[in-house]
């Protein structure tokens, strides 16, 4: 069984896109005019130097996601058994499925980078070590109970979220007990708490919009389970407060009898971190 899997914000970089701008000349002209941005320009020049502001990331990552399936699916003539994406790359396995179209999709995921820009207060750290486990235990045992983990990406990778002064004192307890912290270059501390009100406005937000039941099934991120219509307002505004568990994701779809995973999309984020929860598993 194939997954094609979609990135997230952090995967986008400069001469992202470069071979679709041409070949979907339309879906980028209608798209660069719900954003009210030249998009072409931003992913190969990014002459403004917006690229990497959540607000123009998620619609530019979004779009390039879409592009890069359109291709595969019309150069390879085949469609995957399931779908899945990390955090925003679910938003582009959602139009794959046909819950919404491209533009439906795009203005979704505009008005969700607008709403998570705004929100200032705080950031995310990447925890790199042999067990991460550990690090979240360490955490509760100091009492730095209002940092949230964000995403279990592998089981030597985790990401925490919260306000600076408590990501610093959390750094520095790990790094003295052998973790390697990377500050992520992120507006605000998403998918934690922090996001309450981002995710309120959203949800109503979502509420101007009609969605499909997928025709290819989709596993939720930060749910573990197949994406349902019924409940796709609140599966997409709980998203931006609940942790990615990327981990669980992927032995989710191998418990489903899923083998091959292809990722959709520029860079080879998830394919590293797929494959290492694979050998980790096996």
């Amino acid at each position: 069984m194939k997954v094609y899997m979609f990135p997230g914000q952090g995967s986008q970089h400069r001469g992202m896109g470069e071979k679709l701008f041409e070949r979907f000349t339309r879906e980028v002209e209608e798209a660069s005019h719900l954003l009210g941005e030249d998009i072409k320009d931003l992913c190969l020049y990014d002459t403004m130097g917006k690229l990497n502001q959540t607000q123009f990331t998620q619609p530019c990552l979004y779009l390039v996601n879409c592009l890069s399936y359109l291709a595969l699916r019309e150069d390879k003539g085949e469609l995957p058994d399931y779908l899945c994406g990390h955090s925003l790359g679910e938003y582009s396995a959602l139009f794959a499925a046909d819950v919404f179209d491209l533009y439906a999709g795009f203005e979704i995921v505009k008005k969700r980078g607008e709403l998570m820009a705004d929100i200032r207060e705080g950031g995310l750290v990447a925890i790199l070590g042999n067990d991460v486990d550990q690090a979240m235990m360490l955490l509760k045992e100091e009492d730095l109970s209002r940092i949230d983990l964000a995403n279990f990406n592998t089981p030597e990778q985790i990401v925490i979220g919260g306000v600076k002064k408590d990501l610093d004192l959390a750094t520095a307890l790990l790094e003295k007990k052998g973790f390697r912290c990377v500050q992520l270059n992120v507006s605000g501390a998403f998918h934690t708490h922090y996001m309450e009100s981002a995710r309120h406005k959203f949800m109503k937000f979502l509420t101007n919009y009609t969605f499909k039941e997928p025709t290819i099934p989709v596993l939720c991120s930060s749910f573990s389970h197949l994406f349902k219509e019924k409940y796709a307002i609140e599966t997409l505004g709980f998203q931006i407060t609940r942790s990615v568990n990327w981990v669980e994701c992927i032995q989710k779809l191998g418990t489903l009898g899923a083998k091959t995973f292809t990722e959709v999309g520029p860079g080879e984020v998830l394919t590293r971190m797929t494959d290492k929860i694979i050998s980790y598993d096996a």
